[in-house]
């Protein structure tokens, strides 16, 4: 059998659109976020990692 390193559940046998790893991505953005929020709580100003970032994956950056 061949992993795919996708938690069981978040794909589908039908799932041909990549919706799967459409939601995997989201969760990814959604914790890479989450760490920024904590790296600012904690005093380390996360701008150039924030920007290296959308620029890498093509986001808007403010």
């Amino acid at each position: 059998m061949v992993s795919t390193g996708v938690p069981v559940g978040m794909t589908s046998a039908s799932d041909s659109e990549g919706s799967g790893a459409r939601v995997v991505t989201r969760i990814g953005f959604l914790l890479l976020e989450l760490g920024f929020t904590i790296a600012e709580e904690g005093g380390i100003d996360p701008a150039g990692i924030e920007h290296a970032v959308s620029h890498a994956y093509g986001l808007p950056t403010d």
